[in-house]
């Protein structure tokens, strides 16, 4: 299998999943991935959801619709999750693992997270693919112990010269996904482990993708809240190679991450590609024109009484 077979004809898929109250995120990755890519129309985005009835989604819809976006909301039925170790993560968490089982016709596609700004187009990602890779990925540039020097909260069975990848950001081959099973072993991992996996889905995913996975440019995923991390508390020597390219990461990212708690359409009044992001909301016509400057303060509000409260921890 090479590239141009599993290029779907030319189809762009791309995939992201969400609840309601992320549905503001879920529309920002979709327009900003719309407006950046060259060959838009080549687009087809899916948004995994399981709640396809709520307001937000059907506003979804009709925006994408006024903008001519191939936009279909995939409803994640009951039974697919009645058996899911949903005891300890949200439903939510376990929509990326269901999407290649939810797309069987889709040679390969890009999942994107919720809380993501596009700002290239994404069309190279369709081209880095081949038979025996089940992922593309960036590696995770946040989970490190700065004083052991040693990675903090990775699961202990990944061998510590491995790659841990970002999940938030994966082009997928569908096919090799599935023929590995790849979701059933990570949702098994799941369920064996409970709370013992400090990092969810991701921890997962990297157990289950391991040695299966092409690295991608740093570019492609910049983790924004550790960028920000580090340059607060310190640099460790194992992540000299993200320092050096820091203000090129933070100026030209092809995808910035929102990662953390702080989300540019609820808070971070200087959260790099904050603006940007709301400014893509109202350009979009999610925020009516004459509705802009009232949310504007709505939202300045939040990120103020935000920022006080992890300023005064109250």
């Amino acid at each position: 299998m090479d590239t141009q077979t599993i290029n779907d004809k030319g189809e762009l898929h791309v995939v992201t999943g969400s609840d309601p109250r992320f549905a503001i995120g879920a529309w920002i990755a979709i327009w900003s991935t719309y407006k950046n890519t060259s060959e838009n129309k080549n687009l087809r985005f899916h948004l995994l959801t399981s709640d396809p009835s709520a307001p937000e989604f059907r506003k979804m819809l009709g925006l994408a619709a006024k903008w001519g976006i191939k936009l279909f909301i995939k409803p994640v039925a009951k039974d697919a999750i009645n058996d899911l170790p949903t005891h300890r993560l949200p439903i939510s968490s376990y929509l990326r693992l269901l999407a290649p089982s939810m797309l069987p016709d889709v040679g390969q596609f890009l999942y994107l997270d919720s809380d993501v700004l596009v700002r290239s187009s994404v069309r190279p990602l369709f081209n880095v693919l081949g038979e025996n890779t089940s992922a593309a990925v960036v590696r995770d540039y946040y989970h490190y112990d700065l004083l052991g020097g040693g990675l903090l909260d990775r699961s202990p069975e990944l061998p510590a010269h491995e790659l841990y990848f970002n999940s938030g950001v994966m082009q997928i081959n569908v096919q090799a996904w599935r023929d590995r099973k790849v979701s059933e072993r990570a949702m098994a991992y799941l369920d064996f482990h409970g709370a013992a996996v400090p990092n969810g889905d991701q921890d997962a995913l990297n157990i289950a993708l391991l040695r299966e996975l092409k690295e991608l440019d740093l570019s492609w995923n910049v983790q924004l809240g550790a960028l920000e991390y580090y340059d607060r508390v310190g640099w460790p020597p194992e992540r000299e190679a993200v320092r050096v390219r820091k203000t090129e990461l933070l100026n030209r990212p092809k995808i910035a991450h929102f990662i953390g708690k702080a989300k540019p359409w609820s808070d971070g009044l200087t959260m790099p590609h904050g603006r940007e992001s709301r400014r893509s909301l109202a350009e979009s016509g999610w925020i009516p024109k004459h509705l802009v400057i009232p949310w504007t303060i709505g939202w300045l509000a939040s990120a103020l009484r935000a920022t006080m409260r992890r300023r005064f921890g109250r």
